[in-house]
């Protein structure tokens, strides 16, 4: 069995927020996470009806690694900015496994 987590968080602008600016340090933040070493995977998509949503789509070695991440500079400066709120985040296992 795998130890890899899987993560799929539903993302929303703050009220104000300006959407540019969102999308400019969501991708900066997807950039510097995806060179961490236990991060497989890091997307970020914007709904095409509501472009105030977003969805992330993460995949790391293990728990501890997605726990590492959030200590990093790149996140502490992302979440410093209160630019969006999580409306829901999955954790998840592939169906038939890895």
């Amino acid at each position: 069995m795998t130890d890899r987590i899987h993560v799929t968080a539903l993302i929303q602008a703050e009220e104000g927020k300006d959407l540019e600016l969102v999308k400019k340090e969501l991708q900066l933040l997807c950039e510097k996470t995806r060179l961490e070493n236990d991060c497989y995977r890091f997307d970020c998509f914007q709904d095409n009806n509501d472009p105030a949503h977003f969805i992330l789509h993460e995949e790391f070695k293990n728990k501890a690694a997605l726990d590492f991440h959030f200590t990093l500079p790149h996140t502490k400066h992302y979440l410093a900015q209160n630019l969006t709120r999580v409306v829901r985040a999955y954790f998840t296992t592939p169906v038939g496994g890895e």
